[in-house]
């Protein structure tokens, strides 16, 4: 699920906002109804801190718990 975070994040402005990837992800997911686009942007909502700032993929994933921040 990582590598479709990615892939869904690709050409998005960071820093950025939960509210700016939720609404990235809506726009340039291939296909919304896509289950594995909506268990992401559910993933989303229910993990990332809405007054948070994430400064790279990398974050958005650790703060969606999808990998493991690395030490």
């Amino acid at each position: 699920m990582a590598a479709r975070m990615a892939n869904l994040l690709e050409g998005l402005d960071f820093p950025t906002t939960k509210k700016e990837i939720i609404i990235h992800i809506g726009k340039h997911g291939s296909n919304n109804n896509n289950k594995r686009t909506r268990n992401i942007l559910s993933l989303v909502q229910r993990k990332l801190l809405t007054n948070s700032n994430y400064n790279s993929a990398y974050e958005v994933e650790i703060a969606a718990n999808l990998i493991v921040k690395r030490k």
